[in-house]
């Protein structure tokens, strides 16, 4: 049977590492794809997703997460601290003040381009919107949770704390060493404000690793800025040489 559409699932090549091609492929009347470099794996759906869970019962037996299991934490978060888990150490339980903590809220540079910004949990859209600020939450870019939208993700939420309480199934807010900005759970986050008020105080992990490096915006942001006027400058380049 031929395919009649290629969707791509999600694209974890990287042309530093060992996998220049490392993606996976949702062909449309031939199921499931993995690309490793010029290897490719075919899969129906019920294998994907017996190899997904040979790949998490995997994970779990090597304790990357220090007695917690995969199965516990979003996976995109997972993704993207994922070369720093070898150096991870503890993971400890901490009790903060909701209004000591800060969030990281993205904002378009240039089209496709997003700058981030370390802002209070009052300044996040998610909240914003639950108190009735704004609206700018409807469209606000996200990477995770595909097939939802912002809202419904936002009022799934609420619905479940207020009716499970926090932490449910030991889903904390999470941080990373001693700095005080959530790196997952924002929008729990700002639910628990909406609820509960500032003040109020809750437990969060804290990811400790060999050596805790504290999250520099400006550095970051200086590095996409950089990389984007570099990408145009090639740009108009090729178009003069070629």
């Amino acid at each position: 049977m031929s395919n009649p559409a290629v969707i791509l699932l999600h694209n974890a090549g990287n042309r530093k590492g060992a996998f220049k091609r490392f993606c996976i492929e949702d062909n449309i009347g031939e199921s499931i794809h993995l690309h490793a470099n010029n290897s490719r794996f075919d899969f129906t759906i019920n294998e994907f997703l017996g190899f997904s869970k040979l790949i998490e019962d995997s994970l779990n037996e090597l304790d990357i997460l220090c007695g917690y299991e995969v199965g516990l934490f979003d996976p995109s978060f997972l993704f993207r601290i994922s070369d720093k888990l070898s150096d991870l150490i503890r993971i400890d339980i901490d009790t903060v003040k909701i209004n000591d903590l800060r969030c990281m809220v993205r904002s378009e540079y240039k089209r496709d381009v997003f700058l981030e910004e370390c802002k209070k949990v009052t300044e996040t859209p998610a909240y914003q919107y639950l108190k009735k600020v704004n609206t700018d939450f409807i469209d606000y870019k996200q990477y995770n949770y595909l097939g939802k939208s912002n809202v419904e993700r936002l009022e799934n939420l609420l619905k479940s704390l207020k009716s499970n309480g926090y932490p449910f199934k030991n889903k904390y807010i999470i941080l990373m060493g001693e700095q005080n900005i959530v790196r997952d759970g924002q929008h729990r986050l700002a639910v628990l404000a909406h609820l509960y008020g500032l003040n109020k105080t809750i437990d969060v992990m804290r990811f400790q690793f060999k050596k805790n490096e504290k999250l520099d915006f400006r550095l970051k942001n200086t590095k996409i800025k950089t990389k984007w006027y570099l990408k145009k400058i090639r740009r108009k380049l090729e178009k003069i040489l070629f």
